[in-house]
């Protein structure tokens, strides 16, 4: 099966910190691309 994302964007009117990464981000817009999985209960992955 071939790797699916999800891509958008996310938009932050304030400066904000993200749990694991030690650094206040500056407010803006972010691109964000998820990597969708399928779910491990799946007997065929493939037929998603």
């Amino acid at each position: 099966m071939d790797d699916q994302t999800a891509k958008t964007v996310a938009m932050f009117d304030r400066p904000f910190n993200l749990a694991g990464f030690y650094a206040t981000l500056p407010a803006g817009e972010y691109d964000v691309e998820t990597e969708l999985a399928s779910p491990c209960d799946r007997k065929d992955p493939g037929a998603r």
